[in-house]
């Protein structure tokens, strides 16, 4: 699971609030 890194220059606490980037899906960051 990605937890305290960063995902497009974004902090993983404002993408689950945001929409994911393309390359990234739920099941990616929940895995």
């Amino acid at each position: 699971m990605i937890n305290g890194k960063k995902l497009e220059g974004t902090p993983y606490s404002l993408t689950r609030a945001r929409p994911l980037p393309r390359n990234l899906t739920l099941s990616e960051l929940n895995a």
